[in-house]
Parts: structure tokens; sequence; C-alpha cells
């Protein structure tokens, strides 16, 4: 038996999901965490190494982005297949970069090619459902560790969209409209970006951004 650690916080469908996998030909056995929280408290307590890791992406407390973030510092041999309804590509692109191997949907129509992704990941290989992501993720996320800094996994979605604006020429008050805050919200954007991604600048922040994909 492969064993597989499901991280997810919809118990109807983690239940469901881990039933099939169980069920023969396929032969699997299913570890159930109910978010990123449960499982980093106790995973390193039990006495088994997964296969593969699934986990959704949006999760409380410790979403995907964490909990893939945290497996890569502490089990970088293990896995990670992000296991979500969430069809956007920045986020993909984030998980991705906090070192997820890919990302399938969770309504998959045919078990038989569910099965084939989870093999093709715990066999080295990486999977995205579109052929297109596929494309960027191995486009921005080939780079030296060094370049992918920490912080960006921490990054929030509201900052994510004001990385995206780094090399808009608009004005901060044009900016903070655009995302529906105020410039003081605005303004303490900036300063957590700056300091999560340990820089001083506005360069700096328009580099990053560029070389995480997020601007051309």
């Amino acid at each position: 038996m492969i064993p597989i650690a499901f991280i997810d916080d919809y118990a109807p469908l983690r239940n469901k999901i881990s039933e099939i996998l169980e069920k023969p030909p396929l032969i699997y056995q299913v570890h159930q965490y109910e978010n990123g929280q449960d499982f980093v408290t106790r995973f390193p307590k039990e006495n088994y190494i997964p296969g593969i890791v699934l986990m959704d992406i949006r999760m409380s407390p410790m979403n995907g982005y964490e909990t893939t973030s945290w497996l890569t510092l502490n089990y970088p041999t293990i896995p990670r297949l992000a296991f979500s309804d969430i069809n956007d590509l920045d986020a993909i692109m984030k998980i991705s970069m906090c070192g997820a191997k890919g990302c399938t949907e969770k309504l998959f129509s045919s078990l038989t090619r569910f099965n084939e992704i989870l093999e093709c990941v715990m066999n080295g290989g990486n999977h995205y459902d579109s052929v297109f992501v596929h494309k960027m993720v191995k486009k921005y996320t080939h780079m030296n560790k060094e370049d992918i800094h920490e912080g960006f996994c921490s990054l929030t979605d509201k900052q994510i969209e004001i990385l995206k604006l780094a090399s808009d020429e608009n004005t901060t008050e044009e900016k903070a409209k655009q995302l529906k805050i105020t410039v003081p919200t605005f303004r303490k954007h900036i300063s957590n970006i700056y300091e999560k991604l340990n820089i001083n600048k506005a360069s700096a922040m328009r580099n990053l951004a560029r070389k995480f994909g997020l601007i051309d």
C-alpha cells in the first residue's frame, strides 16, 4: 500500500476521495488531515512517509501555500500536489513557487487519469491540467533558489495584486482606488511587501514581480 497524506478542510469531500483511493484496484492508504495546521502538528509524530501529499489551497488555519512551503523546507523529497477547485493562474503559480509539483482539479472525470497524475508526480514529474499553465509555471519557476524569496509564499492575495501594478505608472492614489482600498492601507501593504521580500525600494519590487512572472 502506498501512503497518501490528504489535507483538506471539507470533511465530506475528504472522506469521499479517501474512500475512492482506498478501493481496489488502487493501492493507496490515505491519512487524512483537516487543514495545514493539523498536518504540521501531527505528521512529524507519525511513523510513515507519504508517497505524495495532496492538499487544498484555501484552508484555515494554515493554507496550502504555507503548508507547501513548510513541506518543501522540512521534507523536500516528498512529492507535493495541489488538489483544488481554484482554476486561477496566480494561485497555481504561487503554490508552485512554494514547492508544489503540480495542481489538479478536485472534480476529476476519470479515476484512471487521476491515478496517472498521482503516479506522474510520485515518480518525479510535474502535472498541470492546462498546457498553458504548465508552460507558464515551467518558464517562471526554473530560476535559482536564491531568486525565490521565502517571503513570496506569505504574500496575501491583495499584496499579489499590488505586485502586479509594480510597473504601472499611475499614482499611489490611482492604484489604491483601482484596488478599492485607502491610500494608507495601500502604503501599509507596500511596507509589508518590502519586509516579506527583504527589499527597500520600488525598483527591487518591480524586478521581483518580473521574476515571479507577475509583470512583463
